[in-house]
């Protein structure tokens, strides 16, 4: 997953939701998801939120075998896996990196809530459907990052 990718603005939109609506809560969004770019990490940490690869695609325990590696041979999913997710990889760091860091992560979240043009922006991005507005917004996010002296941003597009 890019920074660009809608996902991670429908996350944050929701989540600027919730930090406004209880501004003393610690709140910290956690996206979960396939794969995630090195980017994508670099705009978690200046932002305030937590990016956990699973690294797996789960299909669940019901599909036949002969099917699903049909299905993972023709496509080269590699990494796409009977059964249930999430894996240890997903339990294994909220046990850890990230219940060791919340009050962290919270805190960059709030800081990044109260500055109310990124917040203002997250929740646009979080509605948009136009592609060259959701890439102007999410540029705009990362200027007022870098603006803000937060961070050095992160490629958008």
């Amino acid at each position: 997953m890019y920074p660009s990718a809608a996902e991670i603005y429908q996350l944050l939109g929701k989540a600027v939701v919730v930090q406004q609506s209880r501004p003393d809560a610690a709140v910290v969004p956690i996206l979960v998801c396939r794969r995630a770019h090195p980017t994508t990490f670099w705009m978690a940490g200046q932002l305030g939120f937590v990016v956990i690869p699973m690294y797996r695609q789960f299909l669940g325990p019901h599909v036949e075998e002969l099917k699903y590696l049909e299905v993972r041979n023709e496509v080269h999913f590699h990494d796409l896996t009977l059964g249930n997710g999430p894996g240890l990889r997903v339990s294994d760091r909220l046990k850890g990196a990230v219940r060791n860091k919340s009050i962290e992560f919270a805190q960059t979240w709030q800081r990044t809530v109260s500055d109310t043009r990124i917040s203002a922006t997250l929740l646009q991005l979080s509605r948009t459907t136009d592609r060259r507005d959701h890439a102007a917004w999410a540029e705009m996010v990362k200027e007022l990052v870098v603006d803000n002296g937060w961070g050095d941003g992160w490629p958008v597009g």
